[in-house]
């Protein structure tokens, strides 16, 4: 029977879109029996009368004799063909039960009145109306069928107040249009023409809506996957919620896990859910391919829902808790914390899931992370330091909301100084300079040597104070004995720049040894003994002059010659 109801509503919802019927369906708050959509009747409070071409005075200040002709989609079955029309102001100073106007059903004869309906086989009807005696107590009777035969399902009986009356009607099969007859039944003075005031007639369709619901469960291995080793989780809060947040409906999963919304119009829709306390978090949403396993709501437990129609079930709305994993990094230089430091925080398909910076504490902290491996890596060093480029591995385990601790150790940036060697007196730089740096204590930190341009590059050298000194100067130049003193700042940006000068040791010129001819084969070897060679160094006097000591020379050369000749003739 429900699948017929709900295929005659779809029918009729599609001959509303085009046009066939001009009553706007709308839908009312939930009920306990699905929902109530306000239903295809007109005029129901008898605010659209048109008095002025069809009605005349009553006798009275603001009460009218109005031919049904001029009461939009209302008939009567007096045979007058008139219905009475009451109005605010009147002269019984009694008020419409809602707008301005209301009927009396006795009016200048006994005047049942009604509205046919459009209605759907086998669909549940609500009907209500207000009803009021004049005089005293009058009674009427509601009557409902088809336009040829009615039934009454209730009969009222109300004295001089408003009184306000529902009830339930199942339309028979093949019943397309229903007729709602109101029909007087006595007044409080016996009159026929006096008595029994109608308002405000409304009818309602009741239906069964679209459904949604799943599980939550505890993700064990924050894989937002379920698996059968994965248990359910009873007593969380769901709530049904509409596109702007308002809350509809509210449930708790049960025993195992599942929770039900049931009667849900079509449309967007949000399902929210609460997580037990701040040991859980909410999975990854939608990983995997199979949708009907994988944990929808986002990190803040919300997914949104879509609603194609009435007969729509959406039992994949499901939901992983796991617990909340924690990582604390701490930043140091020795002992010292460090301010500043920034880290990416990935998973195991290397997606960043956080990122962390170190407070004046050298602290820093990410939380939110379901179990599985992860890595910590570096991506920004404090002013002043070098970035340490080793990542640390680290693992969040189920159950465990204490955080993993990690500690990275970095060091200052360094500073380096540039000496230049050169010659005093030209400026040309020189090599093989040997130079020292010493700490402040006096520690000689490193030595460096120019090269052929004149330069030592001394690198790597931590924020501080040194005193420079030359060890060893080049080849022929003198040692300097100045001392330099420089200091390389914290955060060095450029190369410190010193430079030393030589001077060139001053050498006497060696004199020039006289030449020996070379020895003979046959000659007699001459023996120049120490006296001779005495005697051929005269004592020089006058002119500084070497021509006699070229000419001499010479002789001995050409007499050596002569002697080879004779004796090789």
């Amino acid at each position: 029977m429900k699948r017929k109801v709900i295929n005659s509503l779809l029918f009729l919802l599609v001959l509303l879109i085009i046009g066939s019927i001009s009553e706007k369906v709308q839908a009312s708050p939930l009920t306990s029996n699905g929902w109530q959509l306000k239903w295809a009747i007109k005029n129901n409070d008898f605010e659209d009368v048109n008095i002025e071409e069809y009605g005349h005075n009553a006798g009275t200040t603001n009460v009218w004799m109005v031919n049904q002709d001029g009461v939009d989609a209302w008939g009567t079955t007096n045979p007058s063909g008139n219905i009475e029309v009451w109005q605010n102001g009147n002269g019984y100073n009694i008020p419409a039960f809602s707008g301005n106007n209301f009927i009396e059903l006795n009016s200048d004869g006994i005047g049942p009145v009604y509205q046919d309906i459009r209605t759907i086989p086998g669909s549940n009807l609500t009907w209500k109306f207000s009803h009021r005696g004049r005089n005293g107590t009058d009674t009427a009777g509601l009557l409902i069928g088809t336009p040829e035969s009615q039934t009454e399902v209730t009969r009222v009986s109300d004295g001089e107040t408003w009184g306000t009356y529902e009830g339930n009607y199942t339309v028979p099969e093949g019943q397309t249009i229903t007729r709602l007859t109101f029909d007087p039944i006595s007044t409080a003075n016996g009159s026929l023409t006096s008595g029994n005031f109608v308002d405000n007639v409304e009818l309602y369709i009741n239906i069964t809506g679209a459904k949604i619901g799943d599980v939550v469960w505890y993700d064990y291995n924050g894989d937002g996957i379920q698996q059968d080793n994965e248990d359910p989780a009873p007593g969380v809060k769901v709530e049904l919620l509409d596109m702007d947040g308002v809350v509809k409906k509210s449930t708790t999963t049960n025993n195992i896990g599942s929770y039900l919304f049931e009667d849900v119009l079509p449309g967007e829709h949000q399902v929210k859910f609460t997580l037990p306390d701040d040991r859980f978090i909410f999975s990854k949403s939608n990983q995997g391919d199979n949708t009907e396993i994988n944990s929808k709501p986002d990190k803040t437990g919300i997914a949104t829902v879509n609603v194609p129609n009435l007969k729509s079930e959406n039992f994949d709305v499901d939901a992983g808790i796991t617990t909340n994993g924690k990582v604390e990094i701490q930043k140091l230089s020795g002992d010292k914390a460090l301010s500043g430091a920034v880290y990416s925080i990935k998973d195991s398909s290397a997606s960043e899931v956080a990122k962390i910076t170190t407070d004046n504490l050298g602290k820093g902290s990410a939380e939110g992370l379901p179990p599985g491996n992860y890595t910590a890596t570096e991506v920004t060093a404090p002013t002043g330091y070098v970035k340490n480029t080793t990542p640390k591995n680290f693992a969040i385990t189920y159950g465990d909301t204490n955080p993993v601790n990690l500690v990275f150790q970095n060091t200052e940036k360094t500073g380096a100084i540039k000496i230049f060697k050169q010659d005093e007196q030209t400026k040309k730089g020189l090599a093989s300079a040997v130079f020292s740096v010493k700490a402040a204590d006096g520690t000689t930190v490193k030595k460096a040597t120019t090269d052929k341009e004149g330069y030592a590059l001394i690198e790597s050298l931590l924020p501080g104070t040194y005193l420079i000194t030359e060890e060893e100067a080049p080849p022929g130049y003198s040692k300097s004995d100045k001392e330099i003193r420089v200091t390389i700042p914290f955060n060095p940006q450029e190369v410190v720049n010193v430079t030393f000068s030589d001077e060139k040791i001053k050498v006497t010129p060696k004199p020039t040894p006289t030449p020996t001819p070379p020895a003979t084969a046959g000659d007699t070897p001459v023996k120049v003994t120490e006296t001779a060679t005495k005697a051929t160094v005269l004592p020089q006097t006058g002119d500084n002059s070497d021509t006699a000591s070229i000419f001499l020379g010479m002789l001995v050369v050409a007499t050596g010659g002569i002697v080879i000749f004779r004796k090789n003739w």
